[in-house]
């Protein structure tokens, strides 16, 4: 994750930045698609809000879970624009001596950071309804789900379609399991699946292109 080199983002001006590749969808995410993610923690967070404050005298925890899933899978065009920006514009860094956990971490280390705005308003707005260790469970349900949506995309070869509708499958099929099963063992599950699916694919992927 330490591997360093330039990268043009296309900003007013086109820039150089030297930075860690850790950061470089951070950058990205603020450079071209900050919309999209404002648009995302704009739904996000209503939706939240209206679960947790507008709600709060009928809370349910399996309600709330339901519209956590939904929360998730918002944020799933933004997942589908990282893996194209570093498939196409950074279609290079795959010469680079970079391994592949490291290039899986450079997604969790994202989808860490993006998702902390709903992470510290759940935080804020469910004391009493929500125990924090629960909470941050959740908060890993969602990393490991995008990183899920991730490897879907080197299954589906990026096509939108394809991709969309295992996203919605996924949804189902999570929302199901997370109303009936160990929280904690749904967070491990998701990880081992969307690393293994990454490991599996990406080499592939590179031969299809």
């Amino acid at each position: 994750m330490h591997s360093q080199f330039r990268l043009g983002l296309p900003v007013r001006n086109v820039v150089d930045f030297k930075k860690n590749l850790s950061l470089y969808l951070v950058y990205y995410t603020f450079y071209t698609r900050k919309i999209v993610f404002c648009l995302s923690k704009f739904i996000s967070l209503f939706l939240l809000n209206m679960i947790l404050v507008k709600n709060d005298d009928d809370f349910l925890i399996r309600d709330f879970m339901v519209v956590f899933m939904i929360v998730i899978s918002i944020h799933s065009l933004l997942v589908y624009y990282y893996v194209e920006f570093m498939e196409k514009m950074m279609s290079f860094s795959r010469n680079l001596p970079i391994p592949r956990l490291n290039r899986f971490l450079l997604f969790l280390f994202t989808y860490s950071l993006i998702l902390l705005p709903e992470l510290g308003f759940i935080i804020i707005n469910a004391p009493g309804l929500i125990p924090l260790h629960s909470i941050f469970v959740f908060y890993g349900i969602a990393i490991s789900e995008l990183l899920l949506f991730t490897s879907a995309l080197y299954m589906v070869r990026m096509k939108m379609k394809p991709y969309l509708q295992m996203v919605f499958s996924i949804f189902l099929v999570l929302s199901i399991v997370t109303l009936s099963g160990s929280h904690e063992a749904i967070f491990i599950a998701n990880m081992c699946i969307a690393l293994i699916l990454f490991y599996t694919k990406f080499y592939k992927y590179e031969v299809e292109l």
